[in-house]
C-alpha cells in the first residue's frame, strides 16, 4: 500500500465510478482507460483499527481452526499398526466381576 493511493470509501467508490462510468461510454478504449485512470487504494490507516479488524477476522474463523485442529490430533492419535487401542485400567477384572454379579 502506498498512502499518496490511500482514499477513504466514499472517494475510492467515486474513482471506481468514473473508471467504470468511463469504460461504459468508450468500450473500444477499455484498456486505455484501465490503464490512464487508478481508482488508488481503499484501507484502513490506523494500526489499532486493523489489529481490531484481524482479531474479529479469527474470531470468524475459529470454529473452522478449532475443527482442523481437532482433526490433526485425531490423525495424530490413530494407530498405525495392528495393536490394541483400548488399554484397561488396573483393576478391571475385579470391577467387570462385580458388576456382572450384581445382575444375578
Amino acid at each position: 500500500y502506498t498512502p499518496d493511493r490511500m482514499y477513504n470509501w466514499g472517494v475510492w467508490t467515486t474513482r471506481i465510478f468514473v473508471r467504470d462510468s468511463f469504460k461504459s461510454l468508450f468500450p473500444d478504449r477499455a484498456e486505455e482507460i484501465e490503464a490512464k485512470i487508478d481508482p488508488g487504494e481503499y484501507g484502513i490507516e490506523s494500526y489499532y483499527l486493523r489489529i481490531v479488524c484481524c482479531f474479529l477476522y479469527v474470531i470468524g474463523l475459529w470454529p473452522d481452526l478449532s475443527g482442523s485442529w481437532d482433526i490433526l490430533s485425531l490423525l495424530a492419535n490413530v494407530p498405525t499398526k495392528a495393536e490394541p487401542w483400548i488399554i484397561p485400567r488396573p483393576g478391571w477384572k475385579e470391577i467387570v466381576e462385580k458388576q456382572a454379579g450384581t445382575d444375578d
